[in-house]
C-alpha cells in the first residue's frame, strides 16, 4: 500500500496547479516536544480532526479542508466531527482515499480532485 504522504503531497501539487482555483496547504495537527538550546518548547498545530491540506478557493475565499487517507483509511471521531462543523458553518471538507499500489497514484489523485470539485460545486448550489 502506497504511503498516506506520499498521495497527500501529489494531491497538494495537483490542487495547487496554476490553472486552479484551490489553494491549500499541509496543515499539521497535535503537539509537540522539542528539546532546544533553550530548554524544551511545546508546538501546538492545528486542532484534533484539521483536514491534512486546508486552503480556500477563489475567487470567494471559500474554505476548503481536505483529509488525505490511505486507501483503507478510517476518519478519526474527531475529524467526522470537523467534518459536520464546517459543513454546518458553509465550508467545505472532503475526505479522499489514496491507492492501493504506486502505479495507481495518478489515477487516485485525478479521482480526488474530481472529488473536491463536485463539493464545491455542491457546496455553491447551496444557499
Amino acid at each position: 500500500m502506497i504511503p498516506e504522504g506520499i498521495f497527500q503531497r501529489a494531491l497538494e501539487i495537483a490542487l495547487n496547479a496554476p490553472e486552479r482555483l484551490t489553494r491549500v496547504r499541509r496543515m499539521n495537527s497535535g503537539t509537540a516536544v522539542i528539546d532546544g538550546p533553550r530548554g524544551r518548547r511545546v508546538m501546538r498545530g492545528a486542532a484534533a480532526g484539521t483536514g491534512d491540506l486546508v486552503g480556500y478557493v477563489a475567487p470567494d475565499g471559500l474554505h476548503l479542508e481536505v483529509e488525505a487517507k490511505a486507501a483503507r483509511g478510517r476518519p478519526s471521531a474527531a475529524q467526522q466531527r470537523r467534518a459536520a462543523a464546517l459543513a454546518r458553518a458553509g465550508a467545505v471538507y472532503v475526505l479522499v482515499h489514496g491507492p492501493e499500489r504506486e502505479d495507481d497514484l495518478e489515477a487516485a489523485v485525478e479521482c480526488a480532485v474530481e472529488l473536491v470539485d463536485a463539493a464545491i460545486a455542491a457546496r455553491r448550489q447551496r444557499p
